[in-house]
């Protein structure tokens, strides 16, 4: 807030209006402040305006950094706004459901009372059943039972629909989806930055708190030092023998997870972080220690970070993998038609083959989990996509090959919500588009042909199923 020209007074407080204002960074406030007696009595000075000019100029500054500033807030109080109106959609849309709901319940009490109220009593039939009967009375107690259930099965079925389709309410998964975006929006700068690279790059990733970047250079890995934008070659890792084709960090550490078509998978781990891991171990006695697993850790000035051994148990190239959230679990795909299952142990820095999943007919290139890991949905050349589920003693298993309108390879898929996922075509000559599949209610995804996405032509190159970018909160695929 700019003060009012009467909260204005010179050093002085002479109590008359400013006149000038001297522009010295020497001074500070109102020793800059000049009414008429402080110019009678200041020596002369070169660098001044006159405190109207000044004003002019700062109502100016004022006017357009409001501009600026409405501009800067111009999207995300568009994104609020259009979440305002999803909340209300929903909150309407919630009413109606919780009252046909609520309807159906009273119902279904109401139901259960005629059972009661529609007893006809009859003078002579009671007299007939004391004369018959003695004291007692009679009624068919079974056939009021089965009546009492075919209305609890009847109400049950239509409310559990109602619960179902509650909880299937695509206004809700929306409006997480646009709050998301609003707590994760950012604006994007484009780097000056450019770094030529003669050799194939298939796989980048960053760290969980982005100060690492690592690239995949032929069989090479790259680590980068990544700051405001910038990236800094940091050291180049040797141990693939072939093209690397995945990389990803953990979230729990610097550790990382490398495969590539040399049909290896290797596990990454800064060496400090093994230093660390040394010291806790060396306090433990030696009694306690299993000699066969703890090792000497080294810190290696030259090497930064220490690669475990080859886990080679696909065939042939690998061309996907992905952790699970606990990061305990790994799946990777690759050319062998084959998904391998393997226990990932980020404090040994290892890898356990677990078994194998076997369906496909071609090379696979894209694996995908759902939010609760209880589906596991893949994608290869074979032109097909299959469902894989999980089973009550934690064992993957094979579901089903989901129907397709369109029969040709998937290069790319992805869950974007718990019950919906992404498929991209692959083909070099191919529809060039992006299939939605979702949950229905028979428990099987479905193809959503009304939410089927074309892409831009291009049959000079085949799709690739590299650099998989899905951000799910602003739903940008």
């Amino acid at each position: 807030m700019i003060q009012q020209d009467e909260e204005l007074r010179c050093t002085q407080n002479h109590g008359q209006p400013i006149q000038i204002v001297l522009l010295d960074r020497d001074l500070f406030t109102e020793q800059r402040l000049l009414c008429n007696v402080c110019m009678q009595n200041s020596e002369g000075r070169s660098n001044w305006i006159g405190y109207n000019k000044l004003m002019e100029k700062i109502t100016m500054n004022k006017t357009q950094r409001r501009k600026q500033l409405q501009e800067i807030i111009k999207t995300p109080l568009s994104l609020v706004e259009q979440f305002q109106i999803l909340l209300n959609n929903l909150k309407l849309s919630v009413y109606q459901q919780f009252d046909q709901l609520t309807t159906q319940s009273s119902d279904w009490k109401n139901a259960l009372l005629r059972v009661v109220e529609d007893q006809n009593f009859s003078f002579f039939r009671e007299l007939d059943t004391i004369i018959y009967n003695g004291e007692g009375y009679l009624f068919d107690k079974e056939e009021i039972i089965n009546q009492i259930i075919q209305t609890n099965t009847q109400y049950c079925n239509s409310i559990n629909g109602g619960l179902s389709a509650l909880r299937k309410v695509e206004l809700y998964s929306q409006c997480v989806l646009r709050l998301n975006e609003i707590d994760n929006s950012q604006h994007i700068k484009l780097s000056d930055q450019v770094i030529p690279q003669e050799m194939d790059c298939f796989a980048i990733a960053f760290n969980q708190y982005g100060q690492y970047m690592i690239s995949g250079v032929n069989s090479e890995i790259k680590v980068w030092d990544f700051n405001q934008g910038n990236l800094n070659e940091r050291c180049t890792l040797i141990g693939h023998t072939d093209t690397i084709s995945c990389l990803q960090f953990s979230k729990q550490s610097n550790s990382f997870i490398s495969a590539g078509y040399d049909n290896s998978i290797r596990c990454w781990r800064l060496s400090s972080e093994l230093c660390a891991q040394s010291y806790i171990l060396s306090q433990i006695s030696p009694m306690d220690q299993d000699q066969d697993q703890v090792g000497p850790y080294t810190y290696d000035q030259g090497q930064e970070w220490q690669s475990s051994q080859p886990f080679v148990e696909h065939t042939d190239g690998i061309n996907c993998f992905i952790l699970n959230q606990a990061e305990n679990q790994l799946f990777s795909g690759g050319k062998d038609k084959s998904i391998k299952i393997w226990q990932y142990d980020n404090f040994e820095n290892a890898l356990t083959f677990c078994y194998s999943l076997d369906r496909h007919k071609d090379t696979i290139f894209s694996l995908s989990l759902n939010k609760y890991e209880d589906t596991l949905v893949s994608c290869g050349k074979d032109q097909q996509i299959i469902i894989w589920k999980k089973s009550n003693n934690l064992i993957w298993q094979f579901g089903y090959i989901v129907t397709q309108s369109i029969k040709e390879e998937g290069c790319r898929l992805f869950f974007i919500s718990d019950t919906s996922f992404i498929w991209v075509t692959g083909s070099k000559y191919s529809e060039n588009c992006i299939s939605t599949f979702e949950l229905s209610e028979q428990n099987i995804y479905q193809e959503n042909l009304e939410k089927k996405v074309n892409l831009t032509v291009n049959n000079d190159i085949f799709d690739s199923s590299f650099f998989q970018s899905v951000n799910v909160f602003k739903r940008i695929y």
